[in-house]
């Protein structure tokens, strides 16, 4: 089977997360903030793909941008400090 280059280009990639439990989620999280990190995540719907890839080009994504498959109307893009 033969590999089409065409998908190289772009800012395409896919990451996986590595195998942790929520808990270690929490755990993790929890360091976090007893050493005053910052984090920042910038959610996308999917239909948004577009924009964050343009805010993410442009030095507008600060953070970790995240495209979201279902709608969350809790959170529509917004950039949230943890």
């Amino acid at each position: 089977m033969e590999f089409g280059f065409n998908y190289l280009w772009e800012e395409r990639s896919l990451h996986s997360v590595a195998n942790l439990t929520r808990q270690d989620g929490r755990d993790f999280f929890k360091i976090v903030d007893d050493y005053g990190i910052d984090t920042r995540i910038t959610t996308f719907p999917l239909d948004q793909a577009n924009e964050a890839l343009k805010a993410f080009r442009e030095g507008g994504a600060k953070g970790v941008s995240v495209l979201k498959m279902m709608a969350d109307e809790a959170d529509g893009g917004n950039t949230s400090a943890g």
